[in-house]
């Protein structure tokens, strides 16, 4: 019994050992990409040129967020996501025409 522990002891610290290396090997790699410009995850998609016009409508409350993103065939929270990302760019101008 006290073989059995130790050879599975053994194994455990080598499988753990492995890991520790295996993570520092895919840090060391990410640093590389990103020192190289590679961008992780999914690219962007294009904003449809109509949606200028339906984010004016879905602020002023004419339209809901669902049927704004209906119409431009989009998902709802890809809409939402793009609304934020306008309405603070909106501020950051306000706040530059200010200076």
């Amino acid at each position: 019994m006290f073989i059995a522990d130790l050879v599975l002891q053994i194994l455990a610290y080598v499988a753990e050992t492995e890991r520790t290396f295996i993570r520092q090997r895919q840090a060391e790699g990410i640093a590389v990409a990103k020192q190289k410009g590679i961008r992780f995850g999914c690219r962007k998609k294009d904003v449809p040129e109509e949606f200028h016009k339906y984010y004016l409508l879905w602020r002023a409350g004419k339209i809901s967020l669902r049927k704004a993103a209906e119409g431009l065939s989009m998902n709802y929270s890809t809409f939402y996501r793009r609304c934020m990302e306008m309405k603070s760019l909106e501020k950051q101008e306000e706040i530059c025409s200010k200076l």
